[in-house]
């Protein structure tokens, strides 16, 4: 199914973690499995999160009671999100070719979190299937709502991980999610968002901003870009790059 921009209900997850899991008890993986949960114990484990998580929707007041494990949002979300990186350790062995559906139901479970005034505490597998459905995304307006949905999870990102303290891996979350907002904000060839985002980008990592723009600047010249993308990305490279004649 193409990407819409829409994101799913937490009934539609459920639906499509169920269906996925009775898939893939009918495959015959070759993969090594022995470290994941097991199908029947994560399919049971999916379906508590949910019965919580519905409940939840219309008695906040069940979490931080003798009823739920959860103390709040924030726990309750994180345990979801690692219950379907648990699924797409079986949905990779089972070498599945088409996993936008998994992809958004992480992205649609980490959208439930901000909406419900949690913190995200993890961004691993959250960036990695923002990652894949960017990569199939061209149209503007679907790219449109994709920097919505960016914009909501960096927004919600525990407070630790916003602040960045550890840069010696250029592979940390925080930093790839700010990165593909920053070429996401460029495709979706908004001026104001663009904006916005090149803005934020400079702020959180000023120590990435500079090359970012001048591959921007490349990728300018090798694609063409209309007239006022390319005047904002220049800019941008322009105030942090600050080339002199020599």
């Amino acid at each position: 199914m193409p990407f819409t921009g829409d994101i799913f209900s937490l009934v539609e997850i459920k639906q499509h973690a169920q269906d996925l899991i009775k898939t893939l008890e009918q495959e015959l993986i070759q993969t090594e499995t022995v470290n994941f949960m097991p199908l029947p114990q994560l399919e049971t484990a999916l379906t508590q999160f949910f019965e919580v998580s519905e409940k939840i929707e219309t008695q906040p007041e069940l979490l931080n009671s003798s009823e739920s494990d959860f103390s709040n949002i924030s726990e309750l979300g994180d345990y979801g999100l690692q219950l379907l990186a648990g699924l797409e350790q079986w949905v990779d062995a089972a070498q599945f070719e088409d996993k936008m559906v998994l992809q958004l139901s992480i992205l649609s479970l980490a959208i439930w979190i901000h909406d419900h005034d949690g913190e995200l505490q993890q961004l691993d597998n959250i960036v990695n299937a923002l990652s894949q459905l960017a990569n199939h995304t061209y149209n503007l307006k679907v790219l449109i709502k994709l920097h919505k949905i960016v914009e909501k999870i960096t927004n919600s990102a525990h407070k630790i991980i916003k602040s960045d303290l550890d840069k010696t891996d250029p592979g940390r979350p925080w930093r790839l999610l700010n990165l593909n907002h920053g070429i996401i904000a460029t495709r979706t060839h908004n001026t104001d968002i663009m904006n916005t985002v090149f803005e934020q980008l400079v702020s959180r990592l000023p120590d990435d901003a500079a090359n970012f723009f001048a591959d921007g600047m490349k990728q300018l010249d090798v694609i063409d870009y209309p007239e006022h993308v390319k005047y904002v990305m220049e800019q941008f490279y322009q105030s942090t790059n600050k080339p002199t004649l020599h």
